[in-house]
């Protein structure tokens, strides 16, 4: 691509998704804010200590319920528990009123450092806090399948019930809530055998309804007067993805279906875009967005920057400006995933890039 085309849009401003791999929510917060001025919107506190390797920190929220086993490999021949068991753990986890998730309590002491470095001018006034969640099926994935069904919605409502005591101490005015869905995208992408999917065991066209349900009854959880953003990730283990994806004619299917079951407009969705493909046809199902998106707005935040390849990302974002342009679709940069698993010297650069790649909000 030339660059000239008539419906080019620059993108404008930047994306955090969630871990960054600083020692602490202040050097997160003053890192950002230094050198990515004016291009973020809302700021997460970097997921750091425990939080780094995304959900695997979640089974201490379990940690008093020693009847659940933890899946360790896929052999189906471990899938074998007994109803007793689960019944103990489910009549424990009653007892204790519910189960603990910790995602507020970390919420609340990361906004209390967010608000003191704000009135430092560090933070500039018009930034928001961005808390990230997990949807409950990327925490129940360390569990074994067969308890699962019966643990979803009581792991919901733990989760429901921190995020309603984020929303009751936040203003709604400084908050971004962020659902971050992964391994949904390794159930639509066929990659586990229904076995170990209590539940989703159905056609694909039904898993899609059931995941995209789910995912649209959390953003309805979220207050009306609080942004919401969809992060759409494939994962970043070994900075790889569980599987490649040949475009975002997933992402995409799974977007429309959440905002023709949403009651409230979704602020943003973000989109990985891997280093090596031919950012074209990858990019091209992005022209069959919901026009439901369109009208309310929705910012599409693609993650285009990759670390020590300039060059690289100038000719993605090339392709996403012409193609977003023609839609009038705002559309922002980010990197594919979290940084979380990122070495630190390449931190820099990175953001770096970023700063470098778009433009003021």
């Amino acid at each position: 691509m030339n660059g000239s085309g008539a419906h080019m849009t620059k993108p404008k401003g930047a994306l955090l998704v969630g871990s960054v791999p600083l020692t602490s929510r202040e050097e997160v917060f003053r890192t950002v804010s230094s050198v990515l001025p004016g291009r973020l919107h809302s700021i997460p506190d970097g997921e750091t200590g425990e939080r780094q390797s995304f959900v695997w920190w979640q089974a201490a929220a379990f940690k008093d319920y020693p009847d659940i086993s933890f899946a360790k490999t896929f052999d189906k021949d471990t899938l074998l528990l007994s109803d007793a068991a689960l019944d103990n753990t489910l009549a424990k986890i009653e007892r204790k009123g519910g189960i603990k998730t910790g995602y507020d309590d970390h919420a609340l002491a990361s906004y209390k450092s967010f608000i003191e470095l704000r009135e430092e001018g560090v933070i500039p006034k018009d930034v928001k806090f961005q808390v990230c969640l997990p949807t409950p099926l990327n925490a129940l994935m360390m569990i074994t399948p067969a308890y699962r069904v019966r643990l979803e919605p009581l792991y919901t409502a733990a989760l429901l019930k921190a995020l309603d005591n984020v929303q009751s101490t936040i203003p709604a005015d400084d908050l971004v809530i962020q659902w971050d869905c992964a391994r949904e995208f390794a159930l639509l992408e066929g990659l586990e055998d229904p076995i170990l999917t209590p539940g989703f065991d159905e056609s694909m066209a039904e898993r899609e309804g059931a995941i995209s349900a789910r995912i649209a009854s959390l953003v309805n959880a979220v207050h009306p007067d609080v942004e919401v953003g969809v992060h759409c990730c494939y994962g970043d283990s070994k900075h790889t993805h569980f599987i490649e994806p040949k475009d975002l004619s997933i992402a995409v299917s799974l977007v429309n279906l959440i905002a023709q079951n949403v009651s409230r407009p979704i602020n943003y969705i973000h989109m990985p875009v891997p280093k090596d493909i031919d950012s074209q046809p990858y990019l091209a199902p992005l022209s069959t967005l919901d026009h439901l998106l369109q009208q309310q707005r929705t910012k599409v935040y693609l993650g285009v920057v990759h670390a020590e390849d300039s060059e690289g990302t100038q000719a993605r974002i090339e392709t996403a400006s012409e193609l977003l342009g023609k839609m009038g679709v705002n559309f922002g940069l980010s990197t594919e995933c979290g940084l979380g698993r990122t070495p630190g010297d390449q931190i820099p650069g990175i953001l770096k890039l970023m700063h470098d790649s778009t433009g003021l909000l």
